[in-house]
C-alpha cells in the first residue's frame, strides 16, 4: 500500500514538472486541486489573473498560474 501511495503523488509531480504550462496542464492540475477540496483557492487564484474561468487566462500568464496553483 505505501507504494501505491507514494507512486501517485511522485507520478503527479512528474507531471507538472515535465508539462510546459499549457491550457491543458494547468486544467489537469486545477482539477486535481478541485478533487483536493482546494475549489474556492483556485477561484481567487483565477480572480487574481482577471479571470471567471480558465480559458479566459491570458496564455503569458499560465508559466505563473501553473506555477501558483501547483502550491495550493
Amino acid at each position: 500500500m505505501k507504494a501505491q501511495k507514494q507512486a501517485q503523488p511522485e507520478s503527479a509531480a512528474e507531471v507538472q514538472q515535465e508539462s510546459p504550462a499549457t491550457l491543458e496542464g494547468i486544467r489537469a492540475l486545477m482539477a486535481q486541486k478541485t478533487q483536493e477540496g482546494k475549489s474556492k483557492e483556485i477561484k481567487e487564484l483565477l480572480q487574481k489573473y482577471g479571470a471567471v474561468k480558465l480559458s479566459a487566462v491570458k496564455p503569458e500568464d499560465y508559466p505563473a498560474l501553473m506555477q501558483e496553483a501547483q502550491v495550493l
